[in-house]
């Protein structure tokens, strides 16, 4: 083998070992995660900018606030919570609070079980009191408990129906009612 094959091989096995952790890294910190913010105790929403992460990843990840449900008032902050974040690599709070929400009932439409939520490749949603769909990430984490008493869940089936062949989203997806003219 030549030289410059070997040190070619080297750096790709280096690239493909960073491209791994930057991954690892980003996966960690996406998604909202609900803290109590230490300067008043009360809980507030937080998006951890995980690309940041990703992207700073050597020497040490750095890790920052990229959104938080207390700004612009409290913009300034100096991200102490930032600890609860990083004490917790898991699946975010919420990603756990809705799996066991979701867990405990059918779709709306079709009456479907919804067994294990892939938030990624097949995330699930809800209809609204006047029959919208609402994405789950759209409700602010801090009010998430609030707004699921309201809600009801939708698949990803039922939600994709409606959302990308043109169903009307008040209807159910296998009505003929529920095809726009």
């Amino acid at each position: 083998m030549d030289p410059w094959q070997a040190t070619l091989g080297a750096g790709l096995l280096l690239a493909a070992g960073v491209a791994f952790f930057a991954v690892l890294a980003y996966s960690r910190h996406r998604g909202p995660r609900v803290v109590i913010c230490p300067a008043d105790g009360s809980r507030a929403a937080v998006r951890p900018d995980a690309r940041h992460a990703a992207l700073t990843l050597l020497p040490r990840v750095d890790l920052r606030i990229e959104d938080c449900s207390r700004w612009p008032a409290h913009r300034r902050c100096g991200q102490m919570c930032l600890d609860q974040v990083e004490s917790d690599p898991g699946p975010s709070p919420v990603e756990l609070f809705l799996a066991d929400w979701y867990a405990e009932r059918r779709c709306a439409r079709c009456g479907a079980a919804f067994g294990e939520v892939s938030w990624v490749r097949r995330p699930p949603a809800l209809t609204d009191d006047r029959g919208r769909l609402v994405s789950w990430y759209e409700l602010p984490p801090d009010r998430l408990a609030d707004a699921l008493d309201w809600c009801r869940p939708v698949c990803w089936g039922c939600h994709r129906a409606a959302a990308g062949i043109g169903l009307d989203a008040t209807a159910s997806p296998d009505s003929p009612a529920g095809m726009r003219r």
